[in-house]
């Protein structure tokens, strides 16, 4: 019987436990995806823009070079036709680099020689035309973002705010836990929390037996041994802080200072 009891209380404590390690598991990671999405969008909006200005710079030199081919005399490229070509091209950053290129081809009649506009411009060269704006207010803000991730990280941690305190214990509402008067955190185990708030919020700090097996364990048909078990072991710890659980006429429970 002990041992059943023992198996319930674990699967309980196991089930509350697993409840809040998943909240503080969300406040731990919120922070760290925020910073994975800023970071992502900077990165995404520097890639597209990017490319814009490399589809801009490919049509402004394929331009040019169909002006150029078009005013030239002769079939051969030469000084004039490269001098025409550059001064065609709308994007002076790239004039002095661009380049005519001279490339053959097969096809089925055999070989064919065609020519390409190329810019001749570096990476850096069409990262710097490209606006970068976007992308760069969301690198502050991912940088902003992790700097603030890291200066609540190493700043110490505020004393937690209470509301109602009895004997050397203080309830939490803020914060949903029990700690000292001055601020210092509890241990207890989720079922011992759980029947402590009840106390806490209780106006007299009395609760009948059924009131708290019906709040504990609502399907249980009788949870009258469970419960004494649980105020047994939570006793030692409440008397270490001025406080004990009385029976009354074993209809119920009050929380005291000693």
């Amino acid at each position: 019987m002990i041992c059943l009891q023992m198996y319930e209380d674990s699967l309980n404590n196991l089930y509350l436990c697993s409840n809040k390690c998943d909240v503080m598991l969300m406040k731990r990671h919120f922070g760290l995806l925020v910073f994975l999405l800023l970071l992502t969008c900077s990165v995404t909006a520097s890639v597209v823009s990017y490319q814009k200005q490399l589809h801009y710079i490919r049509q402004d030199v394929d331009h040019a070079l169909s002006i150029a081919l078009q005013r030239q005399l002769t079939d051969h490229v030469d000084a004039d036709t490269i001098q025409c070509y550059r001064s065609h091209i709308i994007t002076k950053e790239i004039r002095d680099t661009a380049y005519i290129a001279v490339r053959t081809i097969h096809i089925e009649e055999g070989e064919r020689t065609i020519l390409e506009a190329n810019a001749g411009c570096s990476f850096a060269t069409v990262f710097a035309l490209s606006n970068q704006r976007t992308s760069g207010l969301m690198a502050m803000l991912t940088l902003l973002w992790s700097l603030a991730m890291l200066f609540r990280r190493k700043s110490p941690a505020a004393p937690i705010k209470v509301e109602c305190i009895l004997g050397s214990l203080a309830y939490s509402t803020e914060e949903q836990c029990f700690c000292t008067a001055e601020g210092t955190r509890l241990r207890l185990t989720p079922l011992q929390e759980q029947l402590m708030e009840l106390f806490f919020r209780a106006p007299t700090h009395y609760l009948t037996k059924q009131d708290i097996c019906q709040a504990l364990w609502p399907g249980k048909p009788d949870g009258s041994e469970t419960l004494y078990t649980l105020v047994r072991r939570l006793k030692p710890t409440l008397e270490s802080h001025n406080l004990t659980l009385l029976s009354e006429r074993g209809r119920g429970y009050r929380l005291k200072p000693l």
